[in-house]
């Protein structure tokens, strides 16, 4: 706990005494003798529970820190300290009980509401100096400068400092972690051998040194070189863009910058690179033993080279098979700078064998088109299939997040297939290129079962077919990478997603050449039931797997409103009441949806009878002013009719306005369901305690026809002169043929 929290519970515990001590001379009589003299020994037993959002975890189960026998409960105050041993609880993670004695030096009686602080310390704490207490009680928790934990539970039994405050007669306190746990696990793939030894230091932007260093070792685990251990750090220090440095190598950056650490767990995942990705040639790596294998149909023109471990060179023209052991690391070359293609013919496929054989790939694949410049080409031959299926079917093949694809302009069907069929895939490379060709991602990811993330593609312009089929099958994916082009091209997203059946999320700003020429052809048959669809403003897809949204899924603009598939008014249902209707005729879900397609929405459905004519009522009040009966009558009447369908504007009748009232609501004298209709279909709410014209005349006095009186939204039928001014909405009457 920082010093000025301290501070403000030092303060307050002392308002407390200063509170209770003008009050001395008012004391009960009945007040036990020994809390009334100063420097007595007092029993007290409390109970203790811990928060639970601030609970460190011990591992990745998320088991939480219980309390344990030896653990000790610190009480401070001003002239109140003491130690309390658990009692019960133990083994559990809140409600244990403490007993011990507190000793009170101050003057008086402890008053009621005097205000304590606590402290859990468990038995591994009392074993060394992590712990000190002052002459007022107050526990420290000291944290070392250079020592670490080998384990997160090590870490959290020692040094998590779990504090709390409460009243002295309630008699129970609820303990927050204050201790943050950076645990740190590095993979080298720097070759950097087991059993190192390396120095390990934590720093963040500011220059004030390592705010925690570490001594730890290399050590081999699953085929990998790791170096894992847990700092436990005080809560009030920030991660500040952090990193960690390991002996001479450059910081892993790790930290946010200004975020602050709060009694969490913080895992801190990092791979170690000995050199920038792009120096590193095309690698596999055996995470177990088995066989790498160089698949190669017809012969290679110039060949190709590989090496184990860095060693010396070998040239193959043919199918290869190359043993490895778990960690071996193999590394891929082109014959000098004589450029060849590996994907059309003949064609190479880098392969896995052996049983449970597994393996990740990285470094630059360049380094297949030219052996000694690699690290700075960024251009493709212009040529097709140049990398088409160079992993298809590796069924070993983990990782390939690493591996670095640095072309920025592609070629067709450069990248063809080449991770087709890897379904133990689980992670991608990134696909920097803005610039496309046809075909160039065709199929790259198909049917990578395990792969749960796809890559982002930045391009803007697309090219004939450059997608196609790129994530078919992809059975695990949710998400779609956003599609950013604005204008779609023929093929380009033919397929894309075709059967990923866990696929519920996509993002496409597509505004032109949408189910044009294939261009969406069968994009998301097979994906999730449900889903979203985000597109574009202004922008209207249609319903249907064939060429657009899945007819279940919801499309949604940027702001959120829902996507319409108009229809014709004249195929509306009943389920259509509160749809609304626009401009031109057709049903959309929502005024606010027409309005994004530039339509304007004129009615909302708002009565379905079994026969007869549908009714809808104006979106919005048919007059900026209150006008007579006569008026109201040619407002209503004279209002612009959509073209090519049977309709009639007027104004209602009596009758008309009760069974609209009744359809929504069920109460032919409450507006409130009829009101409510409009507006969600973002419609202009009525005047909740005006008058509404009917057409209805009054049979018993000359020039008076019928009212809506609306008071609260309750409604009345009043008799109006025809002279008078009140309010005006309209209804459109239609022909629906779905009854």
């Amino acid at each position: 706990m920082n010093f000025i929290f301290r501070a403000a519970l030092s303060f307050l515990a002392a308002a407390f005494v200063l509170s209770s001590c003008t009050k001395e001379d008012n004391i009960s009589e009945g007040s036990e003798s020994t809390e009334t003299v100063s420097g007595v020994t007092i029993p007290y037993t409390v109970t203790v529970s811990r928060e639970p959002e601030t609970r460190a975890t011990v591992d990745g189960d998320m088991r939480t820190l219980c309390f344990a026998e030896g653990d000790k409960l610190y009480i401070g105050g001003f002239g109140v300290k003491g130690v309390l041993d658990i009692q019960t609880g133990v083994g559990e993670t809140s409600g244990a009980t403490f007993s011990g004695k507190l000793t009170y030096t101050g003057q008086g009686k402890i008053p009621d509401n005097f205000l304590l602080l606590a402290t859990l310390v468990s038995a591994q704490q009392t074993v060394g100096k992590e712990v000190s207490v002052d002459g007022k009680g107050v526990v420290s928790v000291n944290y070392p400068r250079n020592e670490y934990c080998a384990t997160l539970e090590e870490a959290v039994q020692r040094y998590s400092l779990l504090e709390g405050w409460g009243i002295y007669s309630m008699e129970s306190f609820s303990l927050s972690q204050s201790t943050a746990f950076l645990n740190f696990e590095m993979t080298f793939e720097d070759d950097t051998p087991v059993g190192t030894e390396i120095s390990a230091a934590v720093t963040t932007n500011r220059d004030n040194g390592p705010i925690c260093t570490a001594n730890v070792t290399t050590r081999e685990e699953n085929g990998k070189v790791v170096a894992k251990f847990v700092l436990p750090q005080a809560a009030s220090s920030a991660l500040n863009n952090a990193s960690v440095k390991l002996g001479e190598g450059d910081g892993v950056s790790f930290g946010a910058n200004g975020k602050k650490l709060e009694g969490k767990v913080y895992n801190v995942n990092k791979v170690v690179f000995s050199r920038p990705m792009n120096e590193i040639p095309l690698t596999v790596k055996a995470l177990t033993a088995g066989t790498v294998k160089v698949d190669i149909i017809g012969t290679l023109s110039t060949g190709m080279k590989y090496s184990v471990n860095g060693v010396e060179k070998t040239l193959i023209t043919e199918t290869r098979d190359i043993p490895v052991s778990a960690g071996d690391k193999v590394q891929f070359y082109g014959n000098g700078t004589s450029t060849q293609v590996y994907g059309n013919y003949p064609k190479v496929r880098i392969q896995g064998g052996g049983d449970g054989f597994k393996c990740k790939a990285y470094g630059n694949i360049m380094s297949l088109l030219d052996e000694d410049g690699f690290a700075t080409k960024t251009d493709l031959p212009n040529e097709s299939q140049v990398f088409s299926s160079l992993f298809s079917g590796n069924t070993a093949l983990t990782d390939a997040s690493d591996l670095l694809l640095p072309a920025t302009s592609l070629t067709e069907r450069c990248y063809e297939g080449m991770f087709s069929l890897c379904s133990a895939l689980t992670k991608a490379p990134a696909l920097p290129a803005e610039t496309l060709a046809s075909f160039c991602y065709s199929g790259m990811f198909r049917s990578c079962t395990a792969l749960t993330r796809a890559p982002k593609l930045p391009a803007t312009t697309l090219a004939n077919y450059c997608y196609l089929e790129m994530f078919l099958g992809c059975s695990a994916l949710t998400t779609a990478p956003d599609l950013l082009a604005t204008k779609l091209v023929q093929g380009c997203y033919a397929r894309m997603f075709f059967n990923c059946t866990s696929l519920n999320s996509v993002k496409c700003l597509a505004t032109s050449g949408i189910a044009e020429n294939d261009s969406t052809y069968e994009m998301l048959v097979g994906v999730a039931a449900t889903g979203t669809f985000h597109l574009a403003n202004g922008v209207l897809w249609t319903l249907g797997n064939i060429s657009g949204i899945p007819s279940e899924w919801t499309g949604r603009y940027p702001d959120g409103v829902i996507m319409s598939n108009p229809f014709p008014m004249i195929q509306a249902l009943p389920r259509h009441l509160g749809k609304v209707i626009g401009s031109d005729g057709l049903v959309y879900e929502s005024g606010p949806s027409a309005d994004h397609v530039g339509v304007t929405p004129i009615a909302v459905i708002a009565y379905t009878p079994p026969t007869g004519n549908y009714m809808a009522v104006s979106i919005r009040e048919d007059s900026d002013s209150f006008v007579n009966w006569y008026d109201a009558k040619k407002i209503c009447e004279g209002k612009t009719k959509p073209s090519g369908f049977p309709v009639t504007w007027l104004l209602p009748d009596y009758d008309d306005w009760k069974a609209v009232l009744k359809a929504n609501g069920g109460n032919e004298y409450s507006i409130m369901g009829l009101n409510t209709l409009i507006t969600d279909a973002g419609g202009e709410s009525f005047f909740l305690n005006l008058p509404y014209w009917t057409s209805t005349l009054s049979q018993q006095y000359a020039d008076w026809a019928f009212a809506l009186d609306l008071t609260d939204g309750k409604v009345k039928y009043t008799g109006y002169s025809t002279y008078n001014k009140i309010c005006v909405r309209s209804f459109l009457l239609f022909i629906s043929v779905g009854h």
